[in-house]
C-alpha cells in the first residue's frame, strides 16, 4: 500500500500546472550560480584564501628568473600547470563523467577554446604592459577589474544593488593605493608611464573579467580538472606562439641566436625546472584551479575584489624573504580598504 501511495503522489504532482516561467529548464538545475541569493559555502571562502595567497608567489619566483622574455617565461608555467592537470583530467573524464556530460562538453569545444585563448592573451598583455608602461601604471589598471565587473553587470541590466556598487568603488580606490605604493619595491622608476602600456594592461584586466564570466557558464557544466586542464593548455599555446612570434624563442632555444631560451628548455634546464614547478603547483593549481573551482560559487566580482589584495601580500612575503624594503603604511590602507570593499560586496549581494 504504501508503495501505491508514493506512485499516486507522483502522478499527481505530474499533473500539477505549471508556468515555464516559474520552472527552470531540466539543465538549469545543475548547479546555482553566483547571480543567485545563495550564499557561498564557508569551504569556498577558505579556497579563495589560499587561492590569492598562492597567487603571491608567481611576483617572486618570476623575479629569481629576470633573464627570461616575459612571454616565453609566462608560458613555461602555463605548460607545467597543463602538464600537471592532464593526468588528473583523464582519469575524471574516463571514471567520473558521464556519457551525457562528455557529449555536452564536445559540444563546446568553441567556446572553451575560447576561453583558453582569451586567458592567454589576458597573460600576454599583462606582460606587454609591464615592458611598455611604469609598474605603477600597470599594476593601476589591471586592478580595475571590479569596476569592469560592475560596470558589465549595470550594461547588461542584471541587478546591482547600491552596497555592490559602494564596495566596488572602495575597492578600486584601495587597488589604485597598492598599485601606487608599488613603486617602493621596485620597477616604478625604470621605465616612464605610456597610454599603450596603460591601454593593454586595461585591457588585460577586461579579458580577465571575460573568463571569469565564460569560465562561469562552462563550469555549470564541465568538470572543474576538464576544464582548468583544457583552458590553460590552449593558453599556454597561445603564449608559446606570442613567444616564438615576438621574442624568437625556438624550441630549446632563441632561433635567432640572441639569448638561450626557448619553449621548452625549462624542462632541461636544471636552473629552471624546479622554480616553474613551484610556479605550476602554487599560483597554477592552487591559484588559478581555486579561481576556476570559486567561480561556481561565487560572483565575479567578488573573486576580482579579492584578487586585488595580491601587491599587499606580495609586499608582505617579499619583505620576510628579504627581497623587498618593509612596505609602506599606504600599502596596508590599501590592503585594508580592498579586503573591507571584499566583506561589503559578499554582504549586499547576499541581501539584494
Amino acid at each position: 500500500m504504501e508503495g501505491e501511495e508514493v506512485e499516486r503522489l507522483r502522478e499527481e504532482a505530474r499533473l500539477l500546472p505549471r508556468s515555464d516561467a516559474a520552472w527552470p529548464a531540466e539543465n538549469e538545475l545543475e548547479v546555482v550560480l553566483p547571480d543567485s541569493h545563495k550564499p557561498a559555502p564557508f569551504w569556498a571562502w577558505i579556497l579563495l584564501v589560499f587561492s590569492v595567497l598562492a597567487f603571491t608567489s608567481s611576483g617572486i619566483v618570476f623575479s629569481m628568473m629576470p633573464e627570461v622574455p616575459f612571454l616565453t617565461l609566462a608560458s613555461w608555467r602555463l605548460q607545467a600547470t597543463s602538464w600537471l592537470l592532464l593526468p588528473p583530467c583523464l582519469v575524471e573524464l574516463v571514471l567520473w563523467t558521464s556519457a551525457e556530460t562528455r557529449c555536452r562538453i564536445l559540444q563546446s569545444w568553441g567556446l572553451l577554446a575560447a576561453n583558453g585563448v582569451l586567458l592567454g592573451t589576458h597573460f600576454g598583455l599583462w606582460v606587454l604592459s609591464l615592458q611598455l608602461t611604469s609598474l605603477p601604471h600597470a599594476m593601476l589598471f589591471v586592478t580595475m577589474s571590479p569596476a569592469i565587473v560592475a560596470l558589465s553587470s549595470w550594461v547588461r541590466g542584471r541587478p546591482i544593488s547600491r552596497g555592490e556598487l559602494a564596495g566596488t568603488a572602495l575597492g578600486v580606490a584601495g587597488g589604485a593605493l597598492l598599485a601606487l605604493t608599488s613603486v617602493h619595491h621596485g620597477g616604478g622608476g625604470e621605465r616612464d608611464p605610456s597610454w599603450q602600456g596603460d591601454a593593454c594592461a586595461l585591457a588585460a584586466a577586461s579579458l580577465f573579467v571575460i573568463h571569469l564570466e565564460m569560465g562561469r557558464r562552462l563550469r555549470s557544466f564541465t568538470p572543474m580538472l576538464t576544464y582548468s586542464a583544457v583552458v590553460t593548455s590552449l593558453a599556454a599555446g597561445v603564449l608559446v606562439l606570442g613567444g616564438t612570434l615576438l621574442e624568437g624563442s625556438g624550441l630549446l632555444g632563441d632561433r635567432r641566436g640572441h639569448a638561450s631560451f626557448g619553449a621548452l628548455q625549462w624542462l632541461v634546464d636544471r636552473r629552471y625546472i624546479g622554480k616553474i614547478l613551484i610556479l605550476a603547483i602554487l599560483p597554477g593549481i592552487v591559484g588559478h584551479v581555486g579561481f576556476n573551482t570559486l567561480i561556481k560559487h561565487m560572483d565575479a566580482l567578488i573573486l576580482t575584489l579579492a584578487g586585488s589584495v595580491e601587491p599587499l601580500l606580495g609586499a608582505w612575503i617579499g619583505y620576510a624573504l628579504g627581497l623587498v624594503s618593509a612596505p609602506p603604511l599606504l600599502t596596508y590602507i590599501g590592503g585594508f580598504t580592498v579586503i573591507t570593499s571584499t566583506v561589503i560586496v559578499s554582504i549586499a549581494g547576499h541581501f539584494r
